[in-house]
């Protein structure tokens, strides 16, 4: 009996000491959780300023990334529904992950909605204030995993504010705010960390882990593909030391697989652009290793080439990854126990990251010199590919700061000791202010009120006609930007944009056209069309439901370039930059055809290159990949005289790049005495059938022009029907499928 007692006493004692235990653990979670509340808001004050406590009144980007993606899903919480965004890209839409609406969250409140609880009014507060949260988060992780590598609760305070506070994440709390959240990687690395140490089985993992990943895809699709090369690149080095963890290499495939699944079944478009322009241009490259700002910029500005400004691939690791590469070398070599009290895990975790890293650099763009994108499609849409960075940026980021302590720790000099501790606190302050200070200049120069619901200009002069928002089906501006489409980007107006994207929020009218959403090419093309000359037939009005008027908003400047539209419309009203008019579906589908003119002349030059490729109403085309010739025209007699220049080319998803075409006056001894470079940026209006689109430009030949030299600069790109006229040129073929080109316009035959 009394051994039972004693047992008793003894099994009390230790579940009150057990729960007394999870006390203290819950106690001390709040309080750190509680503190990285006050550490975020810190660095977010740091950034923002006083913009911190205005966050539904003042958004951080007036025109670019950061404004569509604002729109996108407060448009979407207020007029749409499901997955499918219809805000723009009238009549067609997009999936809302390709306009960065962030469709998990947008979810979230539309299931919070539906039981009262309504975010009307504060949109903007909840995209911009989202990313703190994820300061928050990231943060409380970050300190996790410093706690399991034995570090202490101050140096973990101090380290991971340093880390957050130099995060490459930072720059996109102003555009990409889906991108900003800093939680995603971390929780992954937190994870893995668990199960190394078997506190979570392995099928766990590849449950969570593959659910966690899902979610990711559904914020935005470069988080889950940035933990997911991770985990198999961690998985590749567990294989290099024989461990075949399988359970790592399906938390990375099994997620994939399931966005794609979901993605698919959604997405009616089969033709989205496959290799997207910047893949070589948004990589990590050595200058992002060093800051761009502060003291080493000061320093060394005219040693190094150093960066002057934030890029995709930016991933500085702080004062760090300079000390502690010298003490190892100098003082520190043959202290084993700093080497030993590393854990072998943190080495695989660093081995994996840095094959992230030259992911993230391209170096598989060099190793199979492109290929890769052709045997993996799905790398082709993530272009940014310096992002790949930030697993490396997190990761060798706490790494130095362990390996930085146990070096002190191995001192036994107290004034070496705090010496260098002083001396890594200073600059990591520096560090911290000029970085966030940078940022915030940038945003204020980027800063706005909030426009969606600040802006009324357009409702309010629609309000001063006798027309609602009900009299139309879409909105048309002119000029149609196709902005992120990859491949077919003409010049648009900044003022068109910024009072549509709020008139579209404001009326649920959407648009036509995009701001940076990548999308279907030939949907977009057809929605260009309603924007052609009337010798165009307008594709895109056979798919719109609604027998309704289109609203046109023009800017006042650019009325001219569109005046045989505007002709066909009926004035509004407008504001002090743009018009606004009205245009019937009948008036827009009216196509004017080519009759035969009663004299012809024979123009400077003309080639429909006749041969076996494809052309465009013809039967052949010139094949462009590199720098091309288009034609060598002699120039005795055309000095001082206007010329017009246009050419078709074709646009396909997969391989053509983006033109660069050149008009070079050369003198008898060959030197360019003008140039002229152009592209679709630098063209405010196209003509488009099909998949071909035909850009022009009109110059005057300098004097002692001898020859005309045209080029294009282009890849794997067909080109038709090169024409040069001159003022007094009536040229006129007959094409295919009873088409006629007269000059520069191609149209029915009458």
């Amino acid at each position: 009996m009394l051994k039972i007692k004693l047992i008793l006493s003894s099994c009390a004692i230790n579940i009150e000491t057990l729960n007394t235990s999870i006390i203290k653990d819950w106690q001390q979670g709040i309080l750190t959780l509680f503190s990285y509340v006050l550490i975020a808001l810190a660095l977010s004050y740091l950034f923002m300023r006083d913009i911190l406590f205005n966050l539904n009144s003042v958004q951080l980007d007036r025109s670019g990334d950061g404004f569509k993606n604002y729109f996108a899903f407060a448009y979407q919480y207020n007029h749409g529904e499901g997955l499918w965004f219809e805000g723009m890209q009238y009549p067609y839409g997009d999936l809302l992950s390709f306009a960065d609406g962030q469709p998990i969250i947008y979810q979230l409140f539309s299931l919070l909605k539906s039981i009262g609880i309504d975010i009307t009014g504060h949109e903007l507060f909840v995209v911009q204030s989202l990313p703190i949260l994820g300061i928050i988060l990231g943060g409380f992780i970050l300190h996790r995993i410093m706690r399991l590598y034995d570090q202490s609760n101050l140096w973990s305070f101090v380290v991971v504010t340093a880390c957050l506070g130099l995060s490459p994440q930072i720059f996109r709390f102003n555009s990409h705010f889906a991108l900003a959240y800093m939680f995603c990687f971390p929780l992954v690395w937190y994870m893995l960390i668990k199960s190394e140490r078997e506190k979570i089985s392995k099928v766990v993992l590849v449950v969570v882990l593959s659910a966690l990943l899902l979610i990711y895809g559904f914020i935005h699709p470069y988080h889950l593909l940035i933990c997911a090369v991770f985990l198999l690149a961690y998985f590749g080095v567990k294989l290099l030391v024989k461990k075949f963890d399988w359970h790592i290499a399906l938390s990375a495939i099994i997620p994939i697989i399931l966005f794609l699944i979901i993605t698919n079944a959604q997405d009616i478009y089969d033709d989205r652009t496959m290799n997207p322009w910047g893949s070589w241009l948004y990589k990590t490259e050595a200058p992002d290793f060093l800051p761009f700002y502060g003291w080493f910029s000061r320093i060394f500005d005219n040693i190094l080439p150093l960066r002057t400004d934030y890029t995709e691939g930016y991933v500085y690791l702080g004062i760090l990854v300079f000390v502690v590469p010298s003490l190892f070398t100098s003082t520190f070599a043959k202290k084993d126990i700093v080497i030993e009290k590393l854990s072998k895990e943190l080495y695989l975790f660093i081995s994996a990251s840095v094959l992230v890293l030259m992911f993230a650099m391209g170096i598989h763009l060099y190793l199979t010199d492109n290929k890769i994108n052709d045997w993996i499609p799905t790398l082709k849409h993530f272009r940014s590919l310096g992002r790949f960075s930030w697993p490396f940026y997190y990761i060798a980021f706490i790494s130095l700061a362990i390996y930085f302590n146990n070096i002190l720790k191995a001192t036994n000099s107290k004034y070496i000791k705090w010496g260098l501790l002083s001396f890594v606190l200073i600059f990591w302050f520096l560090d911290v202010y000029k970085y966030t200070a940078f940022f915030n200049r940038k945003i204020e120069h980027y800063k706005a009120p909030n426009e969606l619901y600040q802006n009324t200009r357009l409702l309010d002069a629609l309000k001063t006609s006798n027309l609602t928002e009900d009299n139309f089906q879409g909105i048309i501006p002119l000029p149609i930007s196709t902005e992120g489409a990859e491949k077919f980007n003409p010049k648009d107006n900044w003022f068109v944009k910024t009072e549509v994207i709020p008139f579209s929020f404001q009326t649920g009218i959407p648009f036509v056209g995009a701001y940076m959403s990548r999308t279907s090419l030939s949907r977009i093309l057809k929605q260009y069309q309603l924007s052609c000359s009337p010798y165009i037939q307008k594709e895109a009005l056979e798919d719109c439901s609604s027998e309704k008027d289109f609203l046109i908003v023009v800017h006042k400047d650019e009325e001219k370039q569109f005046e045989d539209i505007l002709n066909r419309a009926y004035f509004i009203s407008e504001t002090e930059e743009n018009k606004l008019y009205g245009i019937s579906i009948d008036s827009l589908s009216e196509t004017k055809t080519i009759a035969v003119p009663d004299s012809i002349s024979q123009p400077i030059y003309y080639d429909n290159f006749d041969n076996e490729n494809q052309g465009m109403l013809s039967n052949g085309s010139l094949s462009a990949n590199g720098e091309t010739i288009i034609q060598d025209i002699k120039a005795d007699s055309l000095d001082n005289i206007n010329l017009m220049f246009s050419i078709w080319y074709r646009i396909d998803p997969d391989k053509s790049n983006v033109p660069l075409f050149s008009i070079r006056c050369l003198d008898v001894d060959g030197n360019i005495v003008q140039k002229d470079d152009y592209n679709d940026k630098s063209t405010f209006r196209f003509e488009v059938i099909g998949n071909w689109v035909q850009i022009k430009k009109e110059l005057r030949i300098a004097k002692n022009t001898s020859t005309i030299r045209w080029i294009v600069n282009a890849e794997h790109l067909s080109l038709d029907h090169a024409l040069v006229t001159s003022e007094n040129d009536l040229f006129y073929k007959e094409l295919g499928n009873d088409f006629a080109m007269m000059n520069h316009i191609i149209g029915k035959k009458e």
